[in-house]
């Protein structure tokens, strides 16, 4: 059976927990934005997003249960996978409500 690892003992006081870098996420982020408007064009927004949620169920999976170095390749595709939607579901947003950009409520 797997174990999650997450919390490990390491030593006195120390856990075994991965942490992801600012720099990082702003690189892997950015890459997420740019991948999501190229696959967009050619597969959707829709299933671009979905696919990109179902990759980031595995990639924290990965995360979660894979030990070593890999575990940093494993953030890394959780932050791409979860930076694909963003754009994509901003746009979709604008295109299912074009009469009300950006009201969170209905004016009185």
């Amino acid at each position: 059976m797997l174990q999650p690892r997450l919390g490990a003992p390491l030593g006195e006081g120390h856990s075994q927990v991965a942490v992801e870098q600012p720099a990082q996420r702003a690189v892997t982020g950015a890459a997420g934005t740019v991948l999501s408007g190229a696959l967009a064009g050619r597969r959707g927004r829709i299933a671009v997003s979905r696919w990109s949620y179902l990759i980031a169920i595995g990639a924290v999976a990965g995360v979660v249960f894979v030990p070593g170095p890999a575990l940093f390749c494993f953030a890394a595709l959780t932050s791409v996978s979860l930076s694909v939607p963003f754009s994509l579901q901003a746009t979709l947003g604008q295109d299912y409500l074009p009469s009300r950009v950006g009201e969170s409520h209905h004016a009185a």
